[in-house]
């Protein structure tokens, strides 16, 4: 016998009938019905009277079960969750910061999931901008961040693994209705005259490093940088017509209705975005290393 028959035999004698224990337990009256036929087997005695179908009675059999089986489950029940809650007060929380972003969200519960749900960690998870996070992570307010690789520009001691499988490529994304989105190609050059948006270094501290080094790298030295707060401000920004930016072909997945978006010339990968898991305390290195 399992502790479940002894759970639906229960259930039954306090709701009174099959079917409605059926409906408390979420299950069929037909599983319920087998569970029982397969605990009377096993046991080698009936415990209901099924010669009256509209009433169920218990036989005296039952009745002797009942008395010693409730207070039992009671007790195995009570002895479950104090060995849980005790568990889970010896687990250790895991800080986790994870960039507000959907792909840095799935990749990051598909990650803890699969690689640290067999340790001793309870994750507790911040969902956050970049910037603030990685500097939380500088404080030791945060164990690990789930953030897009651009972030860690001027980072680079910090150490960081992939657990993205899609790396996202740079764009530059215009207005479709700014003259420049009836080309069929377009490079740094021919947005040197636009208001090129950016994000607060609260928002992201890279974001500004990143595009005048590639602008830098053009040759292009005067160009005009306009700040915005957030990623949904320079989507709006664009989507009006109020500049332009360059960005993650993923980010402007969403507003591509109104936006035209031109790959952004590229050697090797320099260009791509990984989702990547960072940590600063060596720790960390063997429990994250890529199998």
């Amino acid at each position: 016998m399992t502790i479940l028959q002894i759970e639906y035999f229960i259930e039954i004698v306090k709701s009174g009938s099959f079917s409605k224990a059926a409906e408390k337990l979420f299950v069929t009256n037909q599983a319920l019905t087998l569970q029982m036929q397969a605990l009377e087997k096993e046991l080698g005695f009936p415990l209901f009277d099924r010669s009256n179908k509209r009433k169920l009675k218990l036989l005296e059999s039952g009745e002797i079960l009942y008395q010693t089986w409730a207070p039992f489950l009671e007790t195995h029940r009570k002895a479950v969750l104090e060995a849980k809650s005790h568990h889970e007060g010896q687990m250790k929380t895991l800080r986790i910061g994870v960039q507000d972003a959907p792909k840095v969200r799935e990749a990051t519960i598909s990650f803890i999931r699969d690689c640290l749900n067999a340790g001793n960690m309870k994750p507790e998870f911040i969902v956050g901008y970049p910037g603030p996070l990685l500097a939380s992570l500088e404080k030791g307010e945060l164990d690990l961040c789930s953030v897009i690789s651009l972030s860690l520009l001027g980072k680079e001691q910090i150490q960081c693994r992939e657990i993205g499988k899609r790396r996202a490529k740079m764009v530059i994304a215009v207005c479709k209705d700014h003259p420049l989105a009836k080309k069929k190609k377009l490079t740094i050059h021919d947005i040197k005259d636009e208001t090129i948006l950016i994000f607060d270094e609260n928002y992201s501290n890279s974001a500004k490093i990143r595009i005048e080094k590639q602008l830098q790298e053009a040759g292009i030295e005067h160009y005009t940088l306009q700040t915005k707060k957030n990623i949904q401000e320079v989507k709006m920004a664009v989507c009006l017509n109020q500049g332009v930016t360059i960005d993650l072909d993923e980010v402007m997945a969403d507003v591509l209705d109104k936006v035209k978006l031109f790959p952004l010339p590229s050697k090797g990968h320099e260009n791509e975005a990984k989702i990547v898991l960072v940590w600063k305390d060596p720790k960390w290195k063997d429990i994250l290393s890529e199998e």
